[in-house]
């Protein structure tokens, strides 16, 4: 059984299991069961951030260190770019406009945000001039930082120049990127492990979250659910296609 089966498989039984224990609350039984998954969901995610920022530091410096001749860089970055950008821009395009169409998350109670939002404090209105400041401030920062902070834009920024310095490097830093390659081996064997445990992840998040939230979020969540799926599934069956036939035609 593949893993994507044995994740879907638990998703069932974790919203299964989680509607039994609606049916007996303030039991001894419910509180022990919310208390083992809340752990056990708190370790798998606790895992996957563990690992996120490694692993794009290392993805990100092996791709851009297998560039080995420096004249391919130019190239590769103007496709690169122009193909992030008008990809990006249609998928932003694609979920304003389903959103808005879906009307996702209309009629849900706002108040059982109360608490999260206390602390919360808007962002003022910025320039250009001070939303370009700002963006260099927060991301040519510290290495360190951003990787403590899990600044990911600051980590890819970081990546992309020991990747570019190590292509122009050549031999001297041959060393470097040998050992670039074996760690980011390391950190895909290690999220190989973290996903056998993704079933039973999967199955303690989707328990816990039917037993203690109310059905009618959960209901609202499962219609955002089908609405992003959809999106994504249209975007890369029927966007991405259209647009590489019209590129390459």
């Amino acid at each position: 059984m593949n893993l994507n089966t044995q994740i879907l498989i638990a998703a069932i039984l974790g919203l299964a299991f989680g509607f039994i224990l609606t049916l007996y609350p303030d039991t001894a039984f419910v509180k022990h069961s919310l208390y083992g998954l809340g752990i056990l969901s708190s370790v798998f995610i606790g895992l996957l951030k563990m690992l996120l920022v490694p692993l794009i530091f290392s993805s990100i410096v092996v791709g851009v260190s297998n560039l080995q001749a420096g004249g391919q860089l130019g190239p590769v970055w103007k496709i690169t770019f122009l193909c992030c950008l008008t990809t990006t821009t249609l998928a932003l395009i694609l979920g304003i406009s389903c959103a808005h169409l879906f009307e996702v998350g209309r009629g849900i109670d706002i108040s059982i945000f109360q608490t999260s939002m206390q602390n919360y404090q808007a962002p003022d209105s910025l320039n250009p001039a001070s939303f370009f400041t700002n963006f260099i401030q927060n991301t040519l920062i510290n290495p360190f930082k951003a990787f403590s902070d899990g600044n990911v834009l600051a980590v890819v920024v970081f990546a992309l120049f020991v990747g570019v310095a190590l292509v122009h490097g050549g031999e001297r830093f041959k060393s470097i990127r040998v050992l670039s390659h074996q760690f980011f081996e390391m950190m895909m064997m290690l999220v190989g492990w973290v996903m056998k445990l993704a079933p039973l992840g999967i199955f303690a998040l989707l328990a816990k979250l039917m037993a203690t939230e109310d059905i009618s979020v959960l209901s609202r969540l499962a219609e955002f659910a089908v609405v992003v799926t959809g999106t994504t599934i249209f975007h890369g069956a029927v966007v991405l296609p259209l647009l590489l036939w019209i590129l390459a035609a």
